[in-house]
């Protein structure tokens, strides 16, 4: 009686602590480390946004916030943990004193970047004299000067409108400009709603001059190494998702771009995620895509802009950081 008695108490006592264990568990769970990340609707993100659908982030609470434009103000303030900066973004936090430099290369565009145009406008060459609108601080103007050096042209020929790039299908429409730069899914937006509008040139006529760069707070992954580690492995796991299972990937490309899954597929044609290897060539300094050359080409819109002294000539190392990239292997 005494045994079974003992048996009894045993067998209570472990259902109790299994009891117990599976109480605690979502507060282990809670354990995770909080992240926020803003972006927008760019297809380049489509990795994180998969990532972050699908849970690949280990041991992360990610938090993507959307918004088209003040992200690197939040950063700085120390608001966000990470975004994508444009390359003159970060050279310029740099003058200020605030260190970001590129960790992640993201992707590069492979024609989501275009400069759409009125019929009317036959060429390149036919800017000359015309209002542009555009994102002054992003990539746009930089794919600006790459067409208009195509035509023999430069900035001083024509007058840069300030917009927001969603905004840009709006004043093409309304003929308050016969000329706008943008990037996808507002490309699409424009040529559906306008059938005067087309594109005359893109991002896929200078491939691998537009880019999109991940920074972190400043000092963050000093501070969270490991955190920045499973960022990039998730990154990969989501690039690696779109590649085994297509259909899901654009489905959640859809949801975030507010498109069908159908166009999201043809919107992400337009862009290519970087691989490992990529990364680790870009960081090198070596071949026409690493970042010796495109933060080279940024300065150089940047002294034509008066935003940097002509005399200003800065080592192009000191806006990045490959540490955490160059410690990834192929297999992670």
């Amino acid at each position: 009686m005494t045994t079974e008695i003992t048996v009894k108490k045993f067998t209570y006592a472990i259902f109790a602590l299994l009891g117990l264990l599976a109480f605690e568990s979502p507060a282990h769970a809670a354990q995770l480390t909080k992240f926020t990340f803003a972006g927008d609707s760019w297809p380049g993100f489509a990795p994180i946004w998969v990532a972050e659908k699908e849970h690949f982030f280990k041991g992360i609470e990610f938090k993507y916030i959307n918004m088209e434009s003040g992200r690197d103000a939040l950063l700085l303030a120390g608001k966000l943990d990470s975004t994508n900066l444009s390359m003159n973004q970060v050279i310029e936090n740099y003058r200020k004193g605030y260190k970001t430099p590129i960790v992640l290369p993201m992707d590069y565009s492979d024609g989501a970047d275009a400069i759409l145009a009125d019929k009317s406008i036959k060429s390149v060459k036919m800017f000359k004299g015309q209002k542009i609108a555009l994102n002054t601080m992003s990539y746009s103007e930089l794919l600006l000067l790459g067409a208009l050096k195509h035509a023999g042209l430069n900035l001083h020929d024509v007058s840069q409108v300030n917009m927001e790039a969603n905004a840009v299908p709006t004043a093409l429409m309304s003929h308050t400009v016969k000329v706008g730069v943008t990037w996808q899914p507002n490309v699409s937006v424009a040529l559906s709603k306008d059938k005067n509008v087309r594109v005359i040139f893109s991002s896929h006529d200078v491939p691998g001059l537009v880019t999109d760069n991940i920074v972190f707070a400043q000092g963050y992954a000093k501070a969270h190494p490991m955190v920045v580690k499973h960022i990039i492995e998730g990154y990969l796991a989501g690039l690696k998702f779109i590649k085994t299972h297509p259909e899901a990937a654009y489905r959640i490309m859809g949801d975030r771009m507010g498109v069908s899954p159908k166009l999201a597929k043809s919107i992400y044609l337009g862009v290519h995620n970087v691989t490992l290897p990529e990364m680790k060539t870009m960081f090198s300094g070596m071949g026409a895509m690493s970042y010796k050359v495109s933060i080279g080409d940024v300065l150089q819109v940047m002294k034509f802009q008066k935003e940097v002294p002509m005399a200003y000539s800065p080592d192009w190392k000191m806006f990045v950081n490959p540490h955490y990239v160059d410690a990834m292997t192929h297999t992670s």
